[in-house]
């Protein structure tokens, strides 16, 4: 008795689901922001804090997504394992502006130091499944990008895998008992985490460019 083919899920809807979550991310932390603000006396420093926290969130999603975008349209996310990988970085979105409005407006310590830490395996988990699609892309017996662009993505998988070892890393409790300058060391290694992903998109140039380069070399 032959098996019945299992229906399989197109790109296109993959993709159209994951930036509804991500839109809905970013959307629940803008409203957290409002929600926060409104119920504040209003001074600067309260408002200043605010939107650099909403700041900072979203350059962490939009980091993820951009990231995200570029590699959706060449993975094979279709397949069973990937999409499975898939869901479990849409659900780690999903949840990561619960963590961070936690944060933020919390006002015991040793919640916020758990839900920091929550925070920290969230995000590089995040990152992490986004370098194991972006290696998915490096090995070249699989055949998905040309070879020129190989050494392009292995370097942009190194920064990303090495983000979300900084986001884990960042987890271990010894990193928010130690301040400087009174901010928490978990935090500092979080702001630090923004290099490694501008340093991935400058290589992906930089491979690039020197790839086109040779290229034109050859040629003449």
């Amino acid at each position: 008795m032959s098996e019945v083919p299992r229906p399989t899920i197109s790109r296109s809807r993959i993709e159209d689901l994951s930036d509804l979550i991500f839109g809905l991310a970013l959307s629940i932390g803008a409203i957290e922001l409002v929600v926060s603000t409104s119920a504040m006396t209003l001074k600067n420093a309260e408002i200043i804090t605010a939107v650099a926290g909403f700041g900072f969130n979203f350059l962490i999603l939009i980091n993820v997504w951009s990231h995200y975008t570029s590699l959706a349209s060449i993975v094979p996310i279709q397949t069973e394992l990937m999409r499975r990988i898939n869901m479990a970085l849409l659900l780690l979105v999903a949840i990561e502006p619960y963590f961070f409005n936690i944060l933020i407006t919390s006002n015991s310590p040793s919640i916020s130091q758990d839900v920091s830490a929550y925070y920290a395996l969230d995000v590089g988990c995040m990152n992490l499944i986004l370098g194991f699609f972006t290696h998915q892309l490096s090995v070249e017996d699989k055949k998905l990008i040309s070879k020129e662009l190989v050494q392009k993505y292995r370097i942009s998988r190194n920064f990303t895998v090495g983000e979300g070892v900084l986001f884990l890393v960042s987890a271990i409790p010894i990193f928010w008992n130690i301040e400087i300058a009174g901010v928490q060391l978990r935090i500092i290694l979080w702001i630090f985490s923004f290099p490694l992903s501008w340093m991935a998109r400058y290589s992906k140039i930089f491979t690039k460019s020197t790839s086109g380069e040779q290229k034109e070399s050859t040629d003449h």
